[in-house]
């Protein structure tokens, strides 16, 4: 795995300590919306805005950096029960077999919302507010003593300083030099991301700061992990005896019409054409558990139908999702390690397509478990009639200007 040199590292350190200080000035600013995700975009912002020499590419979520080097481990959260990004959590037993069995489903970039995109459990934000609030306090209180000091420890980030994060005493004097600017520069940002919850903040940062040939793939994969962690909670639901917003199988229907345009989309780009293929077998995968879901009345369903969904998630974000994400970070790889972070990437990536036919096996498994694997019985009939009104359309359109 690619590292941040101690240069870079240095830089990074630098970075957060501007981040405590911008936080420690704003009085509206709320522990509780503090998260991984937004503290590396946070990072990113300033590196691309001050054109600072640190690594990295767009991958899984969005703008990273190599070895989530920017996200200290120290920082705690609700969403610390989700994985991590390098680690799936599709669980085997004993004898290699995939189990259903309390699995979580998603990245350190979490799907926080339940029921809309804006939604967050009042549980999460009291997990993760009663774990820092005295941490933010701290962080104000000791940056208002010393708001001068280039050592500020960004309390809100790091529970203890260790010799990896200590920082080095040959600061970089380029970012010392832009030390007051960058402060102003979160002091202007902050308020309009802090208070997003993670997926809306995510939606938003894709549409202003992707690269233009992949905004609409970041948007919808997004879109997709919001509608899939809506079913799961939908099931969940109607497992505890609640009524849902909406039906699964209308929620089934969005996430399918997600999965054809993310379909149309890599299609479309001749520098992911080489993944299409596994991507459509992956999702098509998911599609087929999501229409078995659909064909189960409420009082049908189990908590293995739950872990099931989260496991659909898991698959689709770690498998399915990584596949182009790999070629992305190649392209986008920028920073003074920029060659060997795209010398790993395409490493993994030959070894990827291997690593993606056992993954897709597993889950198939894992859907058969849970009774969604379906059979050639439970596919809807065709309708010849339709498909022939398709297929005249089609042709109609190919042969009009439009097919030109």
């Amino acid at each position: 795995m690619v590292q941040l040199t101690s240069a870079e590292q240095d830089v990074v350190d630098e970075l957060l300590t501007c981040i405590a200080e911008a936080m420690a000035q704003l009085d509206d600013v709320d522990p509780t919306y503090a998260n991984k995700t937004k503290l590396q975009k946070l990072l990113y912002l300033a590196i691309d805005e001050f054109d600072l020499p640190v690594t990295y590419s767009w991958y899984l979520a969005g703008a990273v950096l190599p070895g989530d080097s920017g996200t200290p481990t120290g920082l705690k959260s609700a969403f610390d029960k989700l994985p991590e990004t390098e680690t799936p959590t599709i669980k085997e037993s004993s004898d290699g077999s995939p189990l259903c069995d309390n699995v979580e489903a998603e990245a350190a970039t979490n799907v926080e919302s339940s029921g809309t995109i804006d939604d967050v459990s009042a549980s999460d934000d009291e997990f993760f507010a009663s774990d820092i609030e005295t941490r933010f306090t701290d962080l104000s209180t000791q940056v208002n003593e010393d708001t001068t000091s280039a050592d500020i420890d960004p309390i809100l980030f790091t529970d203890t300083e260790t010799d990896d994060t200590k920082s080095s005493p040959n600061r970089n004097n380029d970012i010392d030099d832009k030390h007051g600017d960058i402060v102003d520069f979160y002091i202007s940002v902050i308020p309009e991301v802090w208070h997003q919850h993670t997926m809306r903040f995510l939606q938003n940062f894709y549409l202003d700061h992707a690269p233009p040939k992949y905004r609409d793939l970041y948007v919808q994969s997004t879109h997709l992990r919001t509608h899939l962690r809506d079913i799961e909670t939908t099931v969940a639901d109607q497992i505890e005896g609640n009524a849902p917003d909406q039906p699964i199988g209308e929620l089934v229907k969005t996430a399918e019409l997600e999965i054809s345009d993310l379909h149309c989309t890599i299609r479309s780009l001749e520098t992911l054409s080489a993944t299409f293929d596994g991507v459509v077998h992956g999702t098509d995968l998911i599609e087929d558990g999501l229409m078995m879901l659909a064909q189960h009345s409420p009082d049908e369903f189990e908590q293995e139908h739950v872990a099931a969904v989260r496991s659909m998630q898991d698959f689709f974000y770690y498998y399915v999702w990584r596949y182009p994400c790999l070629i992305i970070s190649q392209e986008t790889a920028t920073g003074p390690a920029k060659d060997d972070l795209r010398s790993n990437r395409q490493q993994r990536l030959t070894e990827f397509e291997s690593e993606l036919k056992q993954n897709i096996e597993r889950f198939e498994q894992e859907l058969e478990n849970a009774g969604l694997k379906p059979d050639y019985t439970d596919y809807p009939a065709s309708d010849d009639e339709i498909e022939e009104r398709i297929t005249a359309l089609a042709d109609h359109y190919i042969s009009s200007d439009h097919g030109q």
